[in-house]
């Protein structure tokens, strides 16, 4: 049915391809311990990666060079890029450390003398943070310096312990989760907070839409809100999951939000019409991520149940299974999933102690198809599976068919088969 693409070259090899299966580039091994977050930096060059071993890792998507270790020395709950990227920041319940980048000098570090930290953000605007007796700070440090600074800012301290933060895309507006099920906004560091609203249930994260103008809320009680924060209308309840909603996300566009629910679905919403959320449902255990994709065409969805699904938004085919399991096969949970800046690679992080790197890609992946065979592609075969139009298709076949009648080889005895994996269940 043409799922599948198979090439003979004369490198004497045979490679089979799935058209559309993101196909793993690399598997980060070396923690020690579950992973609890991986992300890209700002160019998409490089992942970074916290473990409860007490580290966070930071690993070239390209290439093979062994990666840079952050020794934080406690369980990592928290790990991010510093704008712009130079500096890496890593924090446990006791304290936050920020290091450079190349892994030289020694970190700067803020340690708490009472609570410990209950939630971090990070923003060119400083880095915000809540520990358990709901007090809030805002950490600022200018780009440069070589010691913190002498004392926060301080917030306040809400009457209930704080469980998410987020700031707003331009690092200007502080939000923050309750566990009274209280939402909070502070306009400015300058500005008291105020109170959105409430949820019936522990509020589990916030996000701030990618225009800033509205703010998401995911519920212990079974329900998303959506805020929008000129106030000018009542918040919107996104109600259909039959237990806690752990996380949403906003669209690129901010017309959509997909949640994320222990009832093992996810749902996306529009805006504009909340009565009909689309269903999506595949996963067998809580579903605890869910992101779109940069160009707002693919959702991905990470569970307990050990796999990461790829979903297309236009709503043809099955989702795409990009599978975790331990050393003795078992599906292990997946605890972070996120898309690189462009949208050609995906990276999932799991308790199997690894973070794994998808190209999801199809352009990129029919450049791999052409960078890889060295026989000459047939002009049927470019036009379906390499996107060319006929004429190019044409030229290009009519081109290496000249060039390969004057440098052809007989190809030795003992051909090699080799199938290029495309995102196959475990390590293989």
């Amino acid at each position: 049915e043409g799922e599948r693409v198979a090439t003979a070259s004369e490198d004497r090899t045979v490679r089979i391809w799935r058209r559309d299966q993101p196909r793993i580039t690399k598997i980060l091994r070396g923690h020690q311990g579950p992973l609890v977050a991986a992300s890209f930096d700002a160019e998409g060059e490089r992942v970074l990666t916290a473990s409860l071993d007490g580290t966070a890792r930071l690993w070239s998507v390209d290439g093979e060079a062994s990666p840079i270790v952050f020794r934080h020395g406690q369980e990592l709950i928290f790990t991010a890029f510093e704008t712009p990227g130079n500096r890496i920041v890593t924090a446990s319940e006791a304290s936050i450390r920020i290091w450079r980048a190349d892994g030289t000098g020694e970190p700067l570090t803020i340690a708490t003398e009472g609570p410990g930290f209950d939630a971090i953000a990070l923003a060119e605007s400083g880095i915000a943070t809540a520990t358990w007796d709901g007090q809030l700070r805002i950490w600022q440090l200018e780009q440069g310096a070589k010691a913190m600074p002498d004392s926060p800012v301080e917030l306040g301290r809400l009457e209930s312990a704080v469980l998410a933060l987020a700031w707003d895309p331009r690092g200007r507006r502080l939000a923050a989760a309750a566990q009274d099920g209280s939402v909070h906004i502070w306009p400015s560091v300058s500005e008291p907070a105020q109170v959105l609203g409430r949820h019936q249930g522990a509020v589990e994260k916030v996000a701030f839409s990618p225009n800033g103008r509205s703010l998401v809320s995911s519920g212990k009680d079974n329900a998303a809100r959506v805020w929008r924060l000129d106030g000018s209308r009542e918040p919107m309840t996104l109600r259909g999951h039959q237990r806690a909603v752990r996380f949403a996300d906003f669209s690129p566009n901010a017309s959509q939000v997909a949640t994320a629910s222990d009832d093992d679905t996810v749902r996306v919403w529009q805006l504009d019409q909340l009565d009909t959320p689309r269903a999506l449902t595949w996963h067998r255990d809580d579903v605890t991520v869910v992101r779109f994709s940069p160009d707002g065409r693919l959702l991905v969805s990470a569970s307990k149940d050990g796999a990461a699904l790829l979903w297309r938004l236009d709503g043809s085919g099955e989702p795409l299974v990009l599978w975790h399991r331990d050393a003795h096969g078992v599906p292990a949970r997946v605890t972070a999933a996120e898309f690189s800046p462009e949208g050609t690679h995906l990276v999932t992080a799991s308790l199997d102690h690894t973070a794994r790197i998808w190209l999801i890609d199809t352009a990129t992946l029919r450049g791999e198809i052409a960078a890889t065979v060295q026989g000459c592609l047939d002009a049927e075969f470019r036009r379906s599976y390499l996107g060319e139009t006929e004429a190019q298709a044409r030229r290009a076949f009519a081109r290496c068919a000249g060039q390969n009648s004057l440098t052809r080889r007989p190809a030795a005895d003992g051909d090699g088969i080799q199938s290029s994996p495309s995102a196959p269940p475990g390590d293989s």
